[in-house]
């Protein structure tokens, strides 16, 4: 259940690779990347591996940044790679680290445009590496429980094999698995940790809230937490603790990469308490501390001593006011020189060898637990928590692993929608999504994995949203981005059909095939899959190949290109609408009328999915070599049967190479400035294709304009409109003439 990375180089090869660095592979003892043939417009990346047992310094990186002094990069990636989620947490509030890290920062800035100097990405990376978790390594890992005849059992189900527990856990020691682990912990689970912006009933502040006041009631105000785990991971021989990962667990797990357990409800309960209990209590007291030093300890006059002894004891536990003598003073100015050593063993020590001293004996724990509470409040905090917070504990066991995936889906599913949830949420248990992230786990060229909510999507990494990959379906593969608004996922999950306890959406023109309705990993009698993986493979390059380029393309034109153009817009739009013309100027020169002024700002402001489509598709046609298949692809786009299988999508960054081929010894630089030319003349064609469209010539003059004259659920005629005329005449492809099947598109009176 659980994937691991396999090694360091596992993670910066697949860094490197998602970036399209060429010719790029992991060296050993090399921290920094970056793309030598791209010196102008690139992006460097760096990493290092944080160890506790040096003095923190970038002193080395620094030398190595020097080196490439005068190189302007776009941005700067800079991961540092920790050894648990506790490093993770503690990092950043670490004084001596954030320090050499500022340092180090300053330096890097040195190396950026200075209006790109915000572009320094500070990342922290966990990688649980398989090599710490050889056989040698292997150790049960426990969780303390309520006595174990306390559990509840559950019903065991015969089909599939499956039982369940219920137990009162420390929750400190399901937190130290997480630090063991990492996220790989929750990658059955529908959601993740949530950010506090998507946090939408605070409900990570109310846990952190209460481990830190009342840790104790921990068990009554938390929904619990619920784990899957291979029977033969998991070890119940014990009155006192479960133990995961006995030495049940084989050679041959640890070489897959993956240990046999998961948390399938309850990650957030998880991060949010690990962040309470591994951001670094110390250096908050170090605050507490100084305050203290800096109010009292400065002049170390018997008055400011006089003043802390009260403020410490005497003004809550007056019976403690016969310390104040010279001794005492003395031994607290001894103490507070050595605040670095300070924890909650040796600051208790501290104050009990002080009353025990002068013999006060009443409400000696209640004057000892009020002295922690001054000077180290968080540490005091964490400890309690550690020993009194209990969480509900579910473990569901099975024997057969390839009939457990059915089961945590349903599970998570039926658990998840007791919380906050959105319909996005609920679908990552499709057959759909299920399919497509395990075909891009067998590494098919041009795959794509579908994440939950809370994770960051990244076209890099080509990692999406369901709803930005259904976005991409229905605007490109579809043609209708008008119909957009009007599509609401939630509707389909309304008129599911459940197969094998999977949801299959609702058959329709997005989400249709083999990829819908069957199973990769679908075995039969015989132990084979019904559906061959080549029959997968051919649907998916047919049907959902685009993707990752589409949605590279649609986040590098908005921030790229049309962000700064309708900025311009609104700037010059309130002097004088005519001058849009001149945004072009420096591509080529250009002229406008009115009308022709109002369809480019209207397409501009409103028609960004159209501007998307229809671009993609005049690229495509570029990685196209023969007039013929660029022909025979634009047929099929038309009438409805489009197959990706033709396009080169790695070529797709370099589609105008034989447009500029002149200029191809000038270098890379050249060869944007032709794509951003081209591009501009593409939204000058959009624009007039939009004044004289049949799409839109019913509408009056001024509703022609506006953005509710792009919600239409027939907005594929525009486009079709943009292939038939405009892109047959630009390739020189003769006249479309449609065939009986795309009478059904209605291109039959517009041809």
């Amino acid at each position: 259940m659980i994937k691991f990375e396999s090694s360091i180089e596992d993670f910066i090869t697949s860094y490197l690779e998602a970036k399209g660095y060429d010719n790029m592979e992991f060296e050993e003892n090399k921290h920094l990347y970056y793309d030598k043939d791209d010196k102008n417009d690139n992006g460097l990346f760096i990493y290092d591996i944080y160890s506790e047992n040096e003095k923190k310094s970038f002193d080395f990186l620094v030398n190595e940044v020097k080196k490439l002094k005068g190189i302007h990069f776009k941005e700067i990636n800079f991961v540092i790679i920790v050894r648990s989620i506790r490093q993770k947490y503690a990092l950043p509030n670490n004084e001596e680290f954030e320090n050499a890290l500022s340092i180090f920062k300053d330096e890097l800035k040195n190396l950026l445009e200075e209006k790109q100097s915000r572009n320094i990405k500070i990342s922290y990376k966990f990688i649980p590496i398989t090599a710490d978790l050889s056989t040698n390594n292997i150790k049960p890992f426990d969780i303390k429980i309520k006595d174990r005849y306390r559990a509840t059992q559950a019903n065991p189900l015969v089909n599939p094999k499956t039982n369940g527990l219920v137990f009162t856990a420390n929750l400190f020691d399901i937190v130290k698995l997480y630090d063991r682990i990492g996220d790989s912990l929750f990658n059955d689970n529908l959601r993740i940790g949530l950010g506090d912006k998507q946090d939408f009933l605070e409900v990570a502040p109310e846990i952190t809230k209460t481990l830190k006041n009342n840790p104790e009631e921990f068990w009554f105000l938390n929904n619990g937490i619920t784990i899957i785990v291979d029977e033969q991971a998991l070890d119940l021989s014990s009155n006192n603790f479960l133990r995961l990962y006995s030495d049940t667990v084989t050679v041959e797990d640890v070489e897959k990469k993956e240990l046999k357990i998961s948390v399938i409800n309850g990650a957030q309960t998880i991060s949010a308490a690990g962040k309470f209990f591994f951001e670094d209590a110390k250096i908050k007291d170090a605050n507490a501390i100084h305050k203290i030093k800096n109010d009292y300890l400065v002049l170390q006059d018997d008055a400011s001593l006089n003043d802390l002894v009260k403020a410490l004891l005497i003004e809550d536990y007056p019976e403690t006011s016969k310390i104040l003598d010279i001794k005492l003073k003395i031994q607290l100015i001894e103490f507070f020189q050595k605040d670095e050593e300070k924890d909650i063993k040796n600051t208790k020590k501290f104050i009990e060898e002080l009353l025990d001293e002068y013999a006060i004996k009443q409400n000696e724990e209640l004057i000892s637990e009020h002295f922690l509470k001054k000077l180290i409040p968080n540490q005091l905090n964490v400890d309690r928590a550690e020993k009194q917070a209990d969480v509900l504990l579910r473990v569901i066991y099975y024997s057969n692993q390839d009939e457990a995936f059915k089961m945590t889906n349903k599970i998570t599913v039926a658990l998840n929608r007791q919380k906050p949830m959105r319909m996005e949420d609920i679908a990552l248990a499709s057959q759909f999504v299920q399919n497509i992230n395990y075909y891009n786990g067998l590494d098919k060229e041009n795959a794509f994995s579908i994440i939950r909510r809370g994770e960051p999507e990244s076209s890099d990494f080509k990692r999406h949203s369901l709803e930005t990959v259904t976005k991409m379906l229905m605007i490109i593969a579809e043609k209708n981005p008008g119909k957009l608004g009007s599509y609401k996922l939630s509707r389909q999950l309304e008129e599911q059909k459940r197969k094998d306890d999977l949801i299959i959406f609702k058959e329709d023109s997005v989400f249709h095939g083999i990829f819908n309705d069957k199973s990769i990993l679908h075995l039969d009698e015989n132990g084979e899959t019904k559906t061959s993986i080549k029959d997968f493979e051919n649907s998916f390059n047919a049907r959902y190949s685009f993707i990752n380029s589409a949605i590279k393309m649609n986040n590098n034109i908005n921030n790229e290109y049309l962000k700064n153009l309708r900025r311009q817009i609104r700037s010059e739009g309130r002097k004088k609408t005519s001058n849009l013309g001149g945004l072009f100027e420096e591509e080529f020169k250009q002229s406008f009328n009115d009308n022709e002024v109002k369809a480019l700002n209207a397409i501009l402001t409103y028609g960004s999915d159209y501007i998307l489509v229809c671009w993609f598709y005049k690229c495509c046609l570029f990685t196209l070599e023969a007039l013929e298949d660029k022909k025979k692809f634009i047929d099929k786009i038309i009438e409805g049967h489009i197959d990706f299988n033709p396009i080169n999508f790695s070529s797709l960054d370099m589609i105008f190479e034989n447009e500029y081929k002149s200029n191809i010894s000038k270098g890379i630089k050249e060869g944007k400035l032709k794509y951003k030319e081209e591009f501009y003349k593409f939204l000058v064609e959009l624009a007039n294709r939009w004044e004289v469209s049949e799409f839109v010539k019913d509408r009056n003059k001024d509703d022609k304009y506006n953005k509710n004259a792009f919600k239409s659920p027939t907005s594929h005629t525009l486009v079709n409109e943009f292939l038939t005329r405009d892109l047959y005449h630009f390739f020189k492809l003769g006249d479309y003439k449609p065939s009986d099947t795309s009478k059904q598109t209605g291109l039959e009176n517009n041809a």
